[in-house]
């Protein structure tokens, strides 16, 4: 990799796309104004991708039920607090690259779909998920480092996370699959 200070960015990829919720055909933009990656092909036809929210740890868990907001973030039952979220995987997963937590981008929320109020800017949560066998193809413009956490689907109820998943993308084979 070149350039391991380039990150993902949400906000040049909803301008440079003039859309919140991106799909087949759109880039992936950097804090650069760089075309990082390309979305080839995205399977998900019942809902969007959240380009707005941060990413789940264990903190935001705390933090919500100390404020009693749980239900507000989290559209499911939540029994017990989970330790840590996709904020803490990637910390992990990125720290062998010399990357900070503090400098790991805002996510690009695959399959969490949000209901988004036109006229308040009021966002909410919802359980509509893709069907199983879901997919998305991803093209690499530049040579890159992708991070992906996954939570369970039943996270929340289990407390299961899974792993981050590094893989370092280069251009020359450039196209890479993420599975739901």
């Amino acid at each position: 990799m070149d350039n391991l200070r380039e990150r993902f960015d949400q906000a040049r990829t909803k301008v440079y796309n003039m859309t919140l919720f991106v799909t087949s055909g759109h880039k992936l933009m950097g804090r650069n104004n760089q075309h990082m990656m390309t979305i080839v092909h995205d399977g998900n036809t019942e809902g969007t991708h959240d380009l707005q929210k941060g990413m789940c740890s264990g903190y935001r868990f705390r933090l919500a039920q100390q404020e009693n907001r749980l239900g507000v973030y989290y559209p499911r039952e939540i029994k017990e607090i989970p330790d840590h979220g996709c904020y803490e995987n990637l910390s992990k997963a990125v720290a062998p690259y010399g990357i900070i937590p503090e400098d790991i981008p805002s996510p690009f929320n695959l399959n969490q779909h949000m209901k988004i109020d036109g006229v308040t800017g009021k966002m909410k949560h919802t359980q509509v998920r893709p069907k199983e066998g879901n997919y998305m193809d991803i093209r690499a413009e530049m040579d890159l480092l992708v991070a992906l956490s996954a939570l369970s689907r039943s996270c929340g109820r289990r407390q299961t996370a899974r792993r981050a998943d590094l893989r370092a993308v280069k251009s020359i084979t450039p196209s890479f699959r993420v599975k739901e």
